[in-house]
């Protein structure tokens, strides 16, 4: 196995042969900012705009059009929460690392500039859920 094959991310949709239940655009804060998506399916199948509690969630985090985050390690624990919301916790959660890693140089360069969106975004959606 090669370094960038390790460091490219896991498709979690394809592994679970799945596709995104819901997809969010997180809009850009500057002008020269690339596409950024999150794309997520409750474990099992749900429906858009309910709200689940006690589920696992995929997801997937695109830069402009290119996978930079995958996982199955998203859960809604006791607290019922829609497809939305829970992107706006994976949204939350990012930022904050990313705010933490990015001194460590541990951050794939294509997030690095991504904190301020995605906890704004976050912050949003929370505010006004309505699951597009």
């Amino acid at each position: 196995m090669t370094d960038s094959q390790i460091d490219e991310p896991v498709d979690y949709f394809a592994v679970y042969r799945s596709e995104p239940e819901a997809v969010f655009d997180i809009p850009a804060a500057g002008e020269a900012q690339q596409p950024l998506t999150i794309s997520i399916a409750a474990l099992g199948g749900a429906t858009v705009g309910k709200a689940y509690a006690g589920n696992n969630w995929i997801y997937a985090v695109h830069a402009d059009g290119e996978l930079v985050a995958s996982g199955t390690d998203l859960r809604s624990g006791g607290m019922a929460r829609t497809h939305q919301q829970m992107a706006a916790v994976l949204a939350f959660c990012l930022a904050a690392t990313l705010v933490a890693s990015v001194a460590d140089g541990e951050v794939p360069p294509v997030l690095r500039e991504q904190a301020d969106r995605l906890a704004l975004w976050a912050h949003d959606s929370e505010e006004g859920d309505a699951d597009d």
